[in-house]
């Protein structure tokens, strides 16, 4: 008497040590499949090696982007394949911001004043850099902040800009120039008077 078992089912299955990585970044896949399987084909979308016939590569990413990947399994006799469509996710450090825009020539009497710089994809928060560091602080981590200037500040400071992901921080903005001044007030001499004078316009 021969008993014929039917072929075992197999399943394709994998996981990763990470799905959000930064430029340059690799990741380590783990076969998951079910089933005696004896060949292993992956397809890795935008990594190095962009196939694999391991059984547990380690891809590389050099391209920020959403990438998908397949892995197809074989025993021999049957075969199966899982395929997971922007599986890992690549990010990058921002790109350089703009220069700030706001007030560049302000009187000293006029308290603080707000800047703004452009939106740019991926950033998570703004890393404001004002300069010399006797001018001032920067209050708030937003496209929008206000600078908050020492009261007895008079001259030149620049504020730069860079965006902050989780990959890390941006290059800086080209700076924007800030002038910080008081008037100079001057008032000419006028004529002798007396308590009889009659009343007379000052000028200056």
């Amino acid at each position: 008497l021969v008993i014929v078992f039917p072929p075992m089912e197999i399943e394709a299955l994998f996981t990763s040590d990470t799905t959000i990585i930064c430029e340059g970044d690799v990741v380590l896949f783990y076969d998951e499949s079910v089933g005696p399987i004896t060949q292993w084909s992956w397809i890795f979308e935008g990594g190095t090696p962009g196939t694999s016939t391991q059984q547990n590569p380690v891809v590389g990413y050099a391209t920020a982007g959403s990438y998908d990947v397949l892995l197809q399994v074989t025993d021999g006799i049957e075969s199966a394949q899982i395929f997971l469509a922007n599986y890992i996710t690549v990010g990058a450090v921002p790109a350089i911001c703009p220069a700030p825009t706001g007030i560049t020539y302000l009187c000293a009497s006029w308290g603080n004043s707000s800047y703004n710089s452009v939106g740019l994809t991926g950033i998570t928060l703004y890393n404001w850099l004002l300069e010399p560091v006797e001018a001032g602080t920067i209050s708030g981590t937003g496209k929008n902040v206000t600078a908050i200037w020492t009261e007895d500040f008079l001259g030149v400071a620049t504020l730069k800009v860079a965006g902050v992901n989780y990959c890390g921080i941006g290059v800086y903005s080209n700076p924007l120039t800030i002038t910080r001044y008081l008037p100079t007030v001057t008032l000419p001499a006028f004529p002798d008077v007396s308590i009889g004078t009659p009343p007379f316009a000052l000028t200056g």
